[in-house]
């Protein structure tokens, strides 16, 4: 209950509103301790009881009224107003962590819904103009706005992750194509509001516990499992995946699969070394990478290509390679008749390079080398790699896109295959006519 007495002063009168408790009439609540207050002294307003004040400030009216305020005087309080209203909605923030969609609206003006369809891009009967969006978007600025990442998956029952998984995590580091791969992929996450999170491997056994447990909207496999059992699981997961690589020749048909033309690569690579005189290839897999399907599709295409050239292919002329400097030495001291060289993939090739440079073994003089990928590493190897290009960063985008496609609800099963081109640079020429691999080698060892 709220009571007006007067108050009986030492010089003036003052009026004041108190709240009365209805049980105990003498009990004075508490009042918020706001400016202009004063202190009340012992007086007898509600009949026979007297009342002892509380020690708080009770704020008193001013001794003039509303019209008589001046415009400088009105300007002032309201910046009074916006300073206590702005502490109050700090102090709402420290308690709850975080602004909410309410002090928004209360900020900007208009309601809950507004804020909501303008923030979170949801899609709202309500029309709102640009006008209304910029405030909105001004409003959750000023106080700091962060959506509710939890709160939003729980409405909309998505996470905004997608998983990438690596089975050969270190190629990472060791290798341009997976540092564009993996920058491709977060460049368009992002463009679409969606996180990223690394799986550096799965369990075989369970791979849906590997892949979050209902934690990721999707996957994006550099290297999908090819085990029967392993496809079939995925299928019957929720999770909608695709794979970043040459469809295998025993693939589940339900699956996408987003590569290059590995095939037409390694073909483009034997016709460059044909064109340029060479009889005797030699095509280098990479230990890890033997069973990738990349891998196993470049291999195809040079097989393919040897035939049609007329191009002799023995045994010996494919070598499972694990860059290792005596496995390199082995070879080059058995007096090899290869005059050229294709490796899988410019990791391969670089390190080919380094080994051959140790061993004066000068190229392209003594040995052409040509290799897949054509990333910025091409450009930095002695000599520089001439190379089959892949549009890494491409083929990013569309695993991306047809991920976030699936997950909208459209079956996507078409496979992306994207074309691929020769790169020429410094490492391929024509054939040694008289090539001594004792003297190249004796000269490295007196030197």
């Amino acid at each position: 209950m709220i009571k007006r007495c007067i108050i009986k002063g030492n010089r003036n009168d003052k009026e004041v509103l108190l709240h009365i408790n209805h049980h105990d009439p003498g009990r004075q609540r508490s009042f918020r301790r706001l400016p202009g207050f004063v202190k009340i002294p012992r007086c007898d307003c509600t009949g026979n009881r007297r009342i002892q004040p509380a020690p708080h400030r009770i704020h008193r009216f001013p001794q003039y009224s509303r019209g008589s305020k001046t415009s400088h005087e009105r300007s002032a309080r309201q910046t009074s107003n916006n300073t206590r209203n702005q502490r109050q909605v700090t102090m709402a923030q420290r308690k709850s962590g975080s602004t909410t969609l309410k002090q928004v609206a209360e900020r900007a003006g208009v309601s809950m819904a507004a804020v909501s369809a303008v923030l979170n891009s949801k899609k709202s009967s309500i029309r709102i103009s640009p006008a209304t969006a910029e405030l909105i978007q001004q409003a959750a600025k000023d106080l700091h706005y962060v959506p509710n990442g939890l709160a939003r998956s729980l409405r909309t029952n998505r996470t905004n992750n997608i998983g990438l998984v690596f089975e050969n995590f270190g190629g990472i580091t060791e290798g341009q194509f997976y540092v564009e791969l993996l920058d491709g992929v977060a460049q368009e996450l992002f463009k679409n509001k969606y996180r990223l999170t690394i799986l550096p491997e799965v369990d075989r056994v369970q791979p849906i516990n590997s892949l979050g447990n209902g934690l990721l909207d999707g996957v994006i496999w550099c290297k999908l499992p090819q085990s029967p059992d392993v496809i079939d699981i995925l299928q019957r997961c929720p999770i909608p995946f695709v794979a970043l690589h040459a469809r295998p020749t025993e693939a589940h048909e339900a699956a996408a699969y987003i590569s290059a033309d590995n095939y037409g690569g390694a073909k483009l690579a034997v016709q460059h070394l044909h064109e340029l005189g060479h009889k005797r290839l030699l095509f280098i897999l990479e230990t890890a990478e033997v069973d990738v399907p990349d891998a196993q599709a470049r291999l195809a295409g040079f097989l393919d290509a040897c035939a049609e050239l007329n191009i002799e292919v023995q045994d010996q002329d494919i070598r499972i390679w694990s860059h290792d400097l005596h496995e390199t030495n082995t070879y080059f001291h058995s007096q090899p008749e290869h005059t050229a060289i294709i490796t899988w993939n410019e990791r391969t090739a670089g390190v080919l390079l380094e080994h051959a440079q140790s061993l004066n073994i000068q190229v392209p003089r003594d040995l052409s080398v040509i290799s897949f990928d054509s990333t910025s590493f091409s450009e930095k190897t002695s000599p520089r790699l001439t190379c089959i290009y892949q549009p890494i960063r491409e083929m990013a985008t569309a695993a991306v896109r047809t991920l976030l496609a699936q997950i909208n609800g459209e079956t996507i099963t078409q496979d992306f295959e994207y074309p691929t081109r020769l790169d020429l640079r410094d490492s391929t020429t024509e054939p040694p006519k008289n090539r001594d691999w004792s003297s190249i080698l004796n000269a490295e060892k007196s030197s």
